[in-house]
């Protein structure tokens, strides 16, 4: 969709307030359970799951770990993969639709700032002119 001539968009401090609401629902709800405060060496040590390794890591939890027992680690036990495979999943689909609210949010706020950016430098562009039109009719 093309970027529109004027965005005609306005929320209402009640719309504004439910979206704060639910964005802050979600880190409270997480909160509640843990709160983790990763710097940046501890989130690249961590072991990826991504999308191209998820069917494996399901296969491995759900089937293969229930399958074959006695290959299960003996410092990470199956409920707690269970466990953390239903964490990841759920959030996964949290994510996504963060992800979607995050987008809708980023374009509306980039086109609100074109169009104040906009009007913010026709008008200094017509301060500029109506000062060189004054001094030419004096």
């Amino acid at each position: 969709m093309p970027v529109p001539v004027v965005l005609g968009v306005v929320f209402t401090p009640i719309e504004i307030d439910a979206m704060k609401a639910a964005a802050k629902l979600i880190s409270d709800t997480i909160n509640a359970k843990i709160a983790l405060n990763l710097n940046d060496t501890e989130r690249q040590n961590l072991s990826k799951v991504a999308d191209e390794r998820f069917v494996y890591v399901a296969k491995s939890v759900k089937e293969f770990a229930v399958d074959f027992p006695a290959l299960n680690g003996i410092g990470y036990t199956l409920p707690n993969a269970n466990n953390d495979f239903e964490t990841y999943y759920d959030l996964g689909t949290v994510w996504t639709l963060l992800s979607e609210a995050t987008e809708r949010a980023t374009e509306v706020q980039m086109v609100a700032g074109h169009f104040i950016f906009k009007f913010a430098t026709d008008q200094y562009a017509n301060a500029i002119r109506y000062i060189r039109n004054r001094r030419k009719f004096r």
